[in-house]
């Protein structure tokens, strides 16, 4: 017999979801003349972050109790946090310098 090839709302959802992603990401690049410019943007504000979730989920793991806490390592968790923020900034600052000059460069 025929099978039920049906789809649900939430496949469907996903579907039209992944083309706007797509859609998306391609009208990016199409449009940004250096893509590695702006490689080097994400780069700059998602590497600091890998490092400030660990720092978080120690911090709030100390603050909820479920391990001891210590001044030292509470500095040392807060030391991180705002390095990697001062990364962070800084590296999306010169990105963005760097995407802009392109944009404003004229073409020869």
């Amino acid at each position: 017999g025929a099978e039920d090839v049906s789809c649900s709302y939430y496949q469907i959802e996903w579907i039209v979801r992944r083309c706007i992603i797509v859609c998306f990401c391609g009208g990016v690049a199409l449009t940004v003349s250096n893509l590695a410019l702006l490689l080097s943007l994400v780069g700059s504000i998602g590497s600091p972050s890998l490092v400030v979730i660990p720092s978080l989920m120690h911090l709030r793991m100390q603050w909820t109790g479920r391990i001891q806490w210590a001044v030292w390592t509470v500095c040392a968790d807060l030391c991180v946090l705002s390095f990697s923020v001062v990364v962070a900034v800084a590296g999306a600052y010169f990105a963005i310098s760097d995407l802009i000059k392109t944009v404003e460069e004229p073409k020869v």
